[in-house]
């Protein structure tokens, strides 16, 4: 299923993918007679991770010439690609600390975020400190998700 949203709608979240999982039948035995019934079957909604991830901003970010002030380029949404391992290298680690693994409590490193979504996006870092704040925090919420631990994988 490819969902592509409304590109005036607000910042854009991940697909959400659909599976069917099928339970197995069960027998369930009273006093007088075997009777098979089968489990409700259960829709398991997993995040489809497409890149790039796309925001939306409210105020875009404009790339201006030094002497006269022209816009160069404007940029209404930031892409941002696929991060890899060399990625948090360079920014000098995950730039999502957990707090507590048992409630899930994050949060994100701002110093360590900027540099990643100046790297994933390949925007300038000055532009990216010069954002909206909500814009920053819209951006950082959709990419934190990328840096947390896939406990399912773990043996």
């Amino acid at each position: 299923m490819n969902i592509r949203p409304n590109p005036d709608a607000g910042p854009v979240e991940r697909p959400v993918k659909q599976h069917r999982v099928l339970q197995p039948q069960v027998t369930v035995i009273d006093d007088t007679a075997t009777t098979n019934v089968q489990l409700e079957t259960e829709v398991k909604q997993e995040i489809a991770p497409e890149w790039p991830v796309k925001v939306k901003l409210k105020k875009p970010i404009r790339l201006l010439k030094a002497d006269t002030g022209e816009v160069l380029q404007q940029y209404d949404v930031m892409e941002f690609r696929e991060p890899t391992a060399g990625d948090i290298i360079a920014v000098g680690g995950s730039p999502v600390v957990v707090l507590d693994y048992q409630q899930g409590t994050t949060q994100f490193d701002a110093t360590k975020m900027a540099m990643m979504m100046a790297r994933l996006s390949k925007i300038a870092p000055v532009y990216i400190n010069s954002m909206d704040a909500v814009d920053f925090i819209n951006c950082a919420t959709m990419l934190q998700r990328n840096f947390l631990p896939d406990w399912g994988r773990m043996l």
